[in-house]
């Protein structure tokens, strides 16, 4: 591994940077390869960062979301092209490489992350799972009052899982307050929960 020829030459104060991908936090069925190794990159960056951090070196990660690089040019359809990080980032568009570079450049300097390590970065225009949620199924919804607000509760399905999202609806703003893996006893809880509120 060109680690342990590159770690002969790195002396305290250096710094490792690893690059992997909003991929690897999200999934894709279409890239179970590419989300894999950059999954694992993910683990390997913090293992590393644990095993080198008594020798002064640090180890952090970028994870990129959808960038203007030669790689979408070549891999996707004329179709995908043109909505390329619309659907699936709050900025609705895709970034450039010039909004990537300065996370390698904050990661590197000792000026401004010596603290930091084992940590990733996350230029994406915030493609999170929450952006997802709108183009998912909506298994269940219902509403409840408690604590001087309204909420409203959706149980949604994606990447084969089921999740909670409770939104708050205080002064016409909306606000999403929890986000939960469903399992079938925490959900029942969550009930309870409702109903104690709901009868207070």
């Amino acid at each position: 591994m060109i680690y342990r020829y590159a770690l002969r030459h790195m002396k305290e104060g250096s710094s490792v940077i690893n690059t992997t991908s909003v991929v690897a936090y999200q999934g894709l069925a279409t890239l179970v390869d590419y989300g894999s190794t950059k999954g694992a990159i993910v683990g390997f960056t913090r293992a590393l960062a644990l095993q080198l951090a008594s020798k002064g070196i640090r180890v952090n990660g970028v994870a990129p979301g959808p960038i203007w690089t030669p790689l979408q040019v070549a891999s996707l359809t004329v179709e995908e092209i043109v909505v390329l990080g619309s659907d699936v980032t709050a900025l609705k568009r895709a970034g450039q490489p010039i909004e990537v570079a300065p996370s390698y450049v904050f990661l590197a300097s000792n000026q401004c992350s010596s603290y930091i390590t084992g940590q990733v970065l996350h230029p994406n225009g915030y493609a999170s799972l929450f952006s997802y949620f709108l183009h998912t199924k909506i298994i269940e919804s219902f509403s409840f009052y408690g604590f001087s607000n309204s909420f409203r509760c959706h149980i949604f399905r994606w990447n084969h899982c089921e999740y909670l999202i409770v939104i708050s609806k205080d002064k016409d703003t909306l606000q999403i307050i929890i986000l939960v893996y469903v399992m079938h006893v925490s959900v029942g809880f969550f009930f309870l929960f409702i109903n104690y509120v709901t009868n207070m």
